[in-house]
């Protein structure tokens, strides 16, 4: 029989256990159910360039359940982004920019995550014989001393950042008119120093994913200035309201972990035959410069637990009844959370999903009525590239495509062979992007007339041709 009192005492327990068994399940359900499913990536161009994103990204928002947007700009804009509360992690290759962020409290818990090389990389002529040079430094002077012209991303990126320093180091202020910045990203830069045979400075990944689609080499590599660090930084909560902090935690925990670092490693052997970058989770900047430089382990660990049997009495107290039938009732109320948590999850990011498709088939069909409502608009113009080398520069100004674009001019040296290789090797050029240029080789001399009558031809998106006669003006 039990005594009135000692019934009082065992019920009041159970109400205890009950509460905070309850509160317990709360606590599961909120975190199984973040408040937002999405993880704003701020992150530089190169990484977004090189196609690396392409493949992390799917892999963690399979893992996690996340939906990540991802924001490619220079480093700058991206820890400035961040900065405002506008991003939940960042993922940039600015190591003395993103220390003065982490030292302002704006960014939390610098990790490095890979790294890869700069280069500078130029036309095959290599005016300013810089070619083999092993200072980059050295390099730079060499550039401005010859007047080789050099286009810079000018976008305050970590690729900017480190120009700026390099011409700071050679004792050097560029300037017009063989310095220019394009304010793009890496891989259009890189167009750009290809079709003008300038200079620039690039990472290795986004030359090697560019490389079908310009013409420069290797100038200048292996100088420790050189050294492409990337790292990831966790947003500080309190630049926003909407920061997602868990989300955030959770892209940077994936940058890091061995299973990602693995994936890192062999990046890009399969296209071109070397990986892009190398995963250096784990390490620390004063490593790099010396012994730890080029190794490829990934830090990880394995944590192992000890256990042990304790010994109990042939009779089970109410207590221990108790314990243990809480233990099972919290399981099972754990584990129905995290169900349902994930079924509603799961909801959310098919709704997500249709709407998605819906939205891009109506701009699909918004955009090929404005497409057939829409003519390309090719004019060329003749510009000067030193004081002998003339060139015409074909551009496209319309809104859409224009294709096989041809133009042909009365009065040239057509029996010049440079001329006559590169008009057979580019025209027709088979397809001109809106807002996209070609350039050929015009063989003038100082008695060359004024005027030159040309013709353009192409044909719109909706298949009609068009024939433009122009007069192509020195």
């Amino acid at each position: 029989m039990i005594e009135p009192d000692a019934g009082r005492e065992r019920r009041t327990i159970l109400f205890i256990v009950l509460l905070a068994l309850g509160l317990i399940s709360a606590a599961v359900v909120s975190a199984q159910v973040p408040g937002s499913g999405t993880v704003i990536l701020s992150t530089t161009t190169s990484t977004q360039d090189s196609g690396l994103l392409d493949v992390l990204v799917p892999l963690f928002e399979k893992q996690t359940g996340y939906t990540v947007k991802t924001i490619s700009v220079g480093t700058g804009q991206a820890l400035a982004l961040a900065a405002r509360g506008e991003a939940d992690v960042t993922l940039c290759h600015a190591p003395a920019l993103e220390k003065k962020y982490v030292a302002e409290g704006k960014m939390l818990d610098r990790r490095l995550v890979m790294y890869n090389d700069f280069l500078v990389v130029g036309p095959e002529a290599d005016p300013a014989k810089i070619k083999g040079e092993r200072s980059v430094v050295a390099a730079m002077k060499k550039i401005a001393a010859a007047g080789g012209r050099f286009v810079s991303r000018g976008d305050k990126s970590g690729t900017h950042i480190l120009e700026q320093t390099l011409w700071k180091q050679a004792d050097v202020t560029p300037a017009a008119p063989w310095y220019i910045e394009s304010g793009q990203g890496m891989g259009a830069t890189l167009r750009i120093a290809s079709d003008w045979q300038m200079y620039t400075l690039t990472d290795r990944a986004t030359l090697l994913a560019s490389s079908k689609r310009v013409d420069l080499e290797t100038m200048v590599e292996g100088d420790k200035l050189l050294l492409n660090v990337y790292s990831v930084m966790e947003v500080n909560p309190a630049n926003g309201p909407k920061v997602n902090v868990a989300g955030g935690k959770a892209f940077a925990a994936f940058m890091l972990a061995p299973e990602t670092q693995a994936v890192i490693k062999t990046f890009g052997m399969d296209m071109y035959g070397q990986p892009l970058f190398v995963p250096i989770a784990g390490k620390k900047d004063e490593g790099l410069l010396g012994g730890g430089l080029g190794t490829d382990a990934v830090a990880g660990g394995a944590a192992g637990g000890v256990g042990g049997n304790r010994r109990r009495d042939k009779t089970m107290s109410l207590y221990e009844f108790l314990g243990i039938l809480i233990g099972l009732i919290s399981a099972t109320i754990a584990l129905t959370a995290l169900v349902r948590g994930r079924v509603i999850a799961a909801r959310q990011l098919e709704l997500q999903a249709i709407t998605a498709a819906l939205a891009k088939r109506q701009l699909e069909a918004l955009d090929r009525k404005e497409r057939a409502e829409s003519k390309a608009d090719v004019t060329v113009d003749l510009v000067t590239v030193g004081r002998t080398d003339w060139r015409f520069v074909v551009s496209n100004r319309g809104d859409v495509p224009a294709t096989d674009v041809n133009f042909t001019i009365a009065e040239t040296s057509t029996d010049n062979p440079l001329v006559r290789s590169e008009c057979e090797r580019k025209l027709p050029f088979p397809k001109l992007e809106s807002g996209q240029s070609f350039t050929l080789h015009a063989a003038l001399h100082l008695r060359s007339a004024l005027q030159y009558p040309a013709r353009l031809t192409w044909r719109n998106p909706d298949g009609g041709s068009v024939a433009r006669d122009v007069h192509v003006a020195l």
